[in-house]
């Protein structure tokens, strides 16, 4: 989420523009930060824009899972320069960034937010719950399993059908949508995949996965209701594995009615974390205003 490769089709495609930060010691890159900035009026705002999971703080690989006092100090460093730039700026981190304090010492507000995530070196159907794993049994060879880029519209339409159920809209149009995921394939970070009825030519369920090295993020996903989304999602964790693919990350479950779905396939409740800054005046009272007039509407 942080590879020129994506952060530049998803700025264009969202009217943002791009910012990087990285922290050096000497010759040595030790901390980085991608954020996408967008005017609002006169004031800058560092936000997190539609079907960006994560916008981390990135850190060393040989980075300690609680940092150290000379570890927190180019995150402070980081973090100051987002602030410098910006009257307001949020961001997502990574599952695999634990230590809050550096950001709470920074006087950044940290809220938690969750995904299930699993380990597909040693996940087996044993793990599903009872229903999910009937489904699959009973329904798997009534569906095949197809990759093809072709069916990427499939995906955004039932995609945007099931946002329309929610009384919600996609996040981005389906054609920036389209030309987004056409620019991810290019760059060899997006695949799709999906569960055709044996006999038919149209997809009952269309899953558009990131793949990044050894993890694969569940990016697009639309279906019919019906039994195909829980084929479709046991076959890919088993095309993945035979891959190499190490890791897949459900990429949020904070919507009841979603959570519950991904959670029936037994993997791992995951915690991440939204981090704000505390906004500047005047933006922070103009937005205090405006929440104000709103609960009083």
């Amino acid at each position: 989420f942080s590879s020129p490769a994506f952060v530049a089709p998803l700025a264009r495609a969202t009217g943002t523009t791009p910012l990087g930060f990285i922290a050096c010691e000497g010759d040595r890159d030790v901390a980085g930060l991608h954020l996408y900035q967008k005017r609002q009026g006169p004031f800058k705002k560092g936000l997190l824009p539609p079907l960006r999971a994560y916008t981390s703080v990135i850190l060393p690989p040989d980075a300690p899972g609680a940092l150290t006092e000379a570890a927190t100090t180019p995150v402070a460093s980081l973090l100051a320069a987002v602030q410098a730039q910006h009257d307001h700026a949020f961001c997502h981190l990574h599952p695999s960034v634990s230590d809050l304090r550096p950001f709470q010492w920074a006087g950044w507000v940290a809220t938690p937010l969750y995904t299930y995530t699993i380990d597909l070196t040693d996940h087996t159907s044993s793990r599903w719950s009872t229903g999910t794993r009937r489904t699959f049994n009973r329904n798997a060879e009534t569906y095949q399993i197809i990759e093809d880029h072709a069916f990427l519209p499939h995906a955004i339409t039932m995609l945007a059908a099931g946002y329309e159920r929610r009384g919600r809209a996609l996040p981005l149009s389906a054609g920036v949508t389209t030309s987004l995921a056409h620019a991810l394939t290019d760059a060899g970070l997006f695949r799709c995949i999906a569960a055709r009825p044996s006999g038919q030519d149209q997809p009952d369920a269309v899953i558009g996965l990131l793949i990044d090295r050894s993890v694969a993020y569940y990016w697009l996903a639309g279906s019919q209701p019906g039994p195909a989304m829980t084929v479709l999602i046991g076959a890919t964790f088993e095309r993945l594995r035979e891959e190499g693919v190490m890791q897949f990350d459900f990429v949020g479950a904070n919507t009841r009615s979603i959570a519950e779905f991904k959670r029936r396939f037994g993997g791992r409740l995951t915690p991440y974390f939204a981090i704000e800054a505390p906004p500047k005046q005047p933006f922070g009272a103009l937005q205090s205003f405006r929440h104000f007039l709103r609960r009083h509407r």
